[in-house]
């Protein structure tokens, strides 16, 4: 598949919707976001909830801090800090 093909397809745009939504989530510019995506310091796992709604659970540690967020396709989903850690880790919006 070449590049204008891929850009302009379904795939692609969900892609784009997650990405858009990590960045709203973790409050990072898209540079920052590919940055902390290349240097591992985010993980992105596939996740269902007891209703059986799909997300991508992220994981983003950085500055000593770890801040979770399960991410659908329409909202966003703060999960609880952990013991130990700063409250600022897990910021609602």
């Amino acid at each position: 598949m070449n590049e204008s093909a891929l850009s302009s397809s379904p795939e692609a745009n969900d892609l784009n919707a997650l990405f858009g939504m990590l960045a709203k989530a973790f409050s990072l510019e898209a540079a920052d976001l590919a940055r902390v995506l290349e240097e591992g310091l985010m993980t992105l796992a596939p996740g269902e909830d007891p209703d059986g709604r799909r997300h991508v659970r992220a994981t983003l540690i950085q500055d000593g801090t770890r801040r979770v967020v399960r991410v659908y396709r329409d909202a966003l989903y703060y999960e609880e800090t952990p013991a130990g850690e700063t409250p600022e880790a897990n910021q609602d919006s």
